[in-house]
């Protein structure tokens, strides 16, 4: 009996370590270029030069749709701008893309460096990166989702539309607050050419004032937009004008060249 009962146990282990090791045999479906997580110094510059790829999207849609742009002559095409028989499809692709690839990857790096000191001016450029998106897609579609957005993963997949003005409302406190961040970092990780297509090429000194100076712009234009006759003063009492505004313009160039160009001119 007890020679049996080894025998037993004997074949029982060797079942379990052949199940188990032929579930490790046959596990071929993890894909290595799959990542589920990502540096946040390398989603960052993915997401502002994403952004900038939108941005001909906007300005196409936008120039054509207030008379700023007109078709040339013998052609055909953009026949809902002159129509305006638009439809849910329609353009639709500037909010799809904008939701997808800057929004949900700025929330990735703002989710994983906030509380940071070290990463504050990386949470503090994606926030001021967040602002300038969502601000392009209030401006193009009015009330949008906001609050609940880019939440699938806590079960929210049908997120509610908010009033585009309360929106603004929050996008000019994101903007105040990313600028105090700058300042209270004590040992910050510095953004750097690799890490910033945008003020990357700012000397050092000057980079994250130049980051600041986008946000307190990017405040200025909201402002301009919403204030009221009766509340406009004490509205832009609140800019900070000796930190200043942009003069020169904010251009992405991650490197482009002749083999991988701009895409508005691809």
């Amino acid at each position: 009996m007890k020679k049996l009962n080894i025998k037993i146990w004997a074949g029982a282990m060797a079942i379990i370590l052949l199940v188990s090791s032929c579930d490790d045999f046959l596990d071929i479906n993890t894909n290595p270029n799959a990542a589920t997580t990502a540096d946040v110094q390398l989603v960052l510059p993915h997401a502002i030069v994403a952004t900038a790829n939108l941005s001909n999207q906007f300005n196409t849609y936008g120039s054509h749709l207030v008379g700023y742009r007109a078709n040339a002559g013998g052609f055909s095409g953009f026949g809902i701008l002159l129509s305006y028989n638009f439809t849910p499809a329609d353009y639709n692709g500037m909010w799809t893309n904008t939701y997808q690839d800057p929004l949900r990857d700025l929330k990735y790096v703002i989710d994983n460096t906030e509380g940071s000191d070290q990463l504050s001016y990386f949470n503090a450029a994606a926030k001021i990166m967040t602002v300038f998106n969502y601000m392009k897609l209030v401006d193009a579609f009015g009330d949008i989702p906001y609050t609940e957005a880019l939440r699938g993963e806590e079960g929210i997949v049908t997120p509610a539309y908010e009033d585009a003005a309360a929106i603004y409302t929050d996008l000019i406190a994101t903007c105040d607050e990313a600028i105090a961040q700058i300042d209270d970092a004590e040992f910050p990780l510095s953004l750097t050419t690799a890490s910033d297509p945008l003020f990357g090429d700012v000397a050092v000194a000057d980079r994250m004032l130049a980051w600041q100076r986008f946000a307190n712009t990017l405040k200025l234009k909201m402002l301009v937009r919403t204030s009221t006759p009766g509340n406009a003063r004490a509205e832009f009492a609140t800019l900070d004008l000796a930190l200043g505004f942009l003069t020169d313009d904010a251009i992405v160039d991650p490197g482009y060249e002749l083999n991988r160009p701009n895409p508005a001119w691809a």
